[in-house]
């Protein structure tokens, strides 16, 4: 497995492990039910902090202020290496075609010099 797929997968499986002790943790400290404690987490994580779900004990917005520390900051540097990758095989695409374009031209300008 190539070093660049290797990155991308730990990048998704940080933000996928995140997203899932979050999720678990809120459930049980909060009562909530998954679905709501995976859209808190995702919401802590990404920074829009909806403020429709807040935890009420002051253990559990301890646990909120530390995850928030750790996750967000891991969260945009996963994000930002997938960003990255996605750029870099776009460019190496483009280069592709912009190869395959200009030895085009240049055929096209072969040939015309060969008809005058």
């Amino acid at each position: 497995m190539k070093k660049r797929h290797r990155i991308l997968i730990l990048a998704g499986v940080a933000i996928a492990t995140l997203l899932v002790i979050g999720t678990l943790y809120f459930s049980w400290a909060e009562g909530w039910s998954f679905v709501d404690s995976f859209y808190f987490s995702s919401a802590t994580i990404t920074t829009l902090g909806y403020g429709d779900f807040v935890p009420t004990t002051n253990a559990t917005k301890l646990v909120a202020t530390i995850y928030s520390l750790i996750s967000i900051p891991t969260a945009f540097i996963a994000f930002g290496i997938i960003a990255e990758k996605y750029v870099e095989i776009r460019l190496g695409q483009m280069e592709k075609k912009m190869s395959q374009m200009l030895k085009k031209e240049d055929e096209i300008e072969k040939d015309i010099e060969r008809k005058e």
